[in-house]
């Protein structure tokens, strides 16, 4: 039997030998849905908002939601260094240890999120001199209500993300991103049902939390299904639990949804703190715009992250095209997307935005930039990921999104125009990019030369070529 990672060297070698059929290209399609779905949520879900609530409830709202969305990444740091591991384990016919990854990644994950939700939440639920003046108009019990239904909301995001791991260690991680992009394109249902009953932020707060924790019920039994033996009774002990949180792996996937975090709600907060409610609302709806590159990243990103734990021959030869083509692929897409942007963004924004807001060129070019380098940021730090050595980038990430952001915040204050006050954020991608290409080349034993030679070489064309067919011609399964 031909190993299932094989695909992947059969797609850029041009093997023409029967391959292990389906996952390579329903990876595909799944992450192309999932790519779709979080793009067309902002254009979707942007003008149910502007025609039901004026821009400034619309700010409240993406001001209060900010802390939630960022509280909901924080599982993501265990589900995919554990996902890692639980995958070498399943590959050597460990599902004990498997099964051990996944209970310990579980436990400690919603720990940590539950403790996040109540120390963000508690406070402003018990005095209001940690409610924000934005927010000054709604009521006491509404406040509070709504706090705790977006922590419920955050716990069952967590839980569903979690998940993954199972569906990841038997192969069939398509299905967790299919399932994800589905709920992220049926919340919208739920967010138009709430805002067009109701201008109160707890209703719409209830109506996402119930959503998602059905979303994650569902999950649950499918993942069961997928990979009974991932919830087969047995737990690790507390020893287990310890050495896997004391991970450098672990540390370094928490770090980078943080970053996530502090860069795309950060900025919001602050823009919405500096220069007012109708501003932060203007602004959401460009970044919606200038994120359509930021998440091409994570088409690319997946791809190659998911698919390194399945390689078996040839990894180093396989991965560096995959490096050349999909780099070369993020460059030509940047450049075009900046240009479309620049063209159609204002028509775009007046439209999503009913007019409510207008387009602000320079804020959209200096996102754009910023999303673009991320972008690029994708293989290489992929190729890292992959192998869970990526606690250092993630550090340097950090850093300098930390610095970037208090920059940017001083800039504010100081009176400089957002877009201005926007531009440390290309300098914070950078200290992802940078590192990461640097060690990603080393990791492949890839010099910088020949990977620049490589962008502009007729293999490219070919891989290109190869992939297509791959992905898009019918193959019989094979034993």
């Amino acid at each position: 039997m031909i190993c299932a990672g094989d695909e992947v060297a059969g797609m850029l070698t041009g093997d023409t030998r029967p391959l292990a059929p389906g996952r390579i290209s329903r990876a595909f399609l799944a992450n192309l849905a999932n790519y779709a779905a979080r793009i067309a949520v902002p254009f979707v879900s942007l003008p149910i908002f502007f025609a039901s609530w004026d821009a400034d409830r619309v700010g409240a709202w993406m001001l209060l939601f900010a802390a939630p969305a960022y509280l909901t990444l924080f599982g993501i740091g265990f589900t995919s260094a554990g996902g890692n591991r639980a995958l070498s384990a399943a590959k050597q016919g460990d599902f004990d240890a498997a099964r051990r990854e996944f209970v310990s990644a579980r436990r400690i994950a919603m720990i940590g999120t539950v403790a996040l939700c109540a120390a963000v939440i508690l406070p402003p639920i018990l005095s209001d001199l940690f409610k924000p003046d934005a927010f000054a108009a709604i009521g006491a019990g509404e406040w509070g209500l709504t706090l705790l239904f977006l922590a419920l909301y955050v716990i069952a995001v967590s839980h569903l993300v979690l998940l993954e791991i199972p569906f990841r260690a038997v192969g069939r991680y398509p299905d967790h991103i299919l399932l994800t992009s589905f709920a992220t394109l049926v919340e919208i249902l739920a967010i138009a049902l709430a805002v067009t009953a109701s201008t109160s932020f707890a209703w719409l707060a209830l109506s996402l939390a119930l959503f998602r924790t059905l979303v994650a019920g569902l999950a649950s039994l499918l993942a069961r299904r997928a990979a009974p033996a991932m919830f087969a009774r047995g737990v690790p002990t507390n020893g287990e639990i310890a050495r896997f949180a004391s991970l450098r792996s672990s540390l370094g996937f928490i770090i980078l949804p943080l970053v996530l975090g502090l860069n795309l709600q950060g900025y919001a907060l602050a823009v919405g703190a500096i220069y007012g409610l109708v501003a932060l609302a203007g602004f959401v709806a460009t970044r919606a715009f200038a994120r359509v590159i930021v998440l091409l990243s994570s088409l690319t990103y997946a791809m190659q992250f998911y698919e390194a734990g399945y390689l078996e021959r040839d990894s180093h030869a396989i991965q560096r095209r995959l490096l050349a083509s999909m780099t070369l692929v993020t460059i030509l897409s940047c450049a075009l997307f900046i240009a479309a942007l620049l063209l159609a963004g204002p028509a775009l924004q007046a439209l999503i935005t009913l007019g409510k807001t207008s387009f602000d060129p320079a804020l959209a070019i200096v996102l754009a930039l910023a999303g673009s380098v991320h972008a690029l940021a994708a293989s290489p730090f992929a190729v890292i990921a992959a192998r869970n050595r990526h606690f250092a980038i993630a550090v340097s990430y950090l850093a300098g999104s930390v610095l970037a952001l208090a920059a940017g915040i001083g800039l504010g204050l100081v009176g400089a125009p957002p877009w201005l006050a926007l531009c440390p954020l290309v300098a914070a991608e950078l200290c992802q990019l940078l590192p990461a290409f640097r060690a990603a080349l080393a990791e492949l034993d890839y010099p910088a030369a020949v990977f620049l030679r490589d962008l502009a070489s007729r293999d490219r064309i070919r891989d290109f070529s190869r992939i297509a067919h791959r992905l898009f011609t019918r193959r019989q399964p094979t034993d």
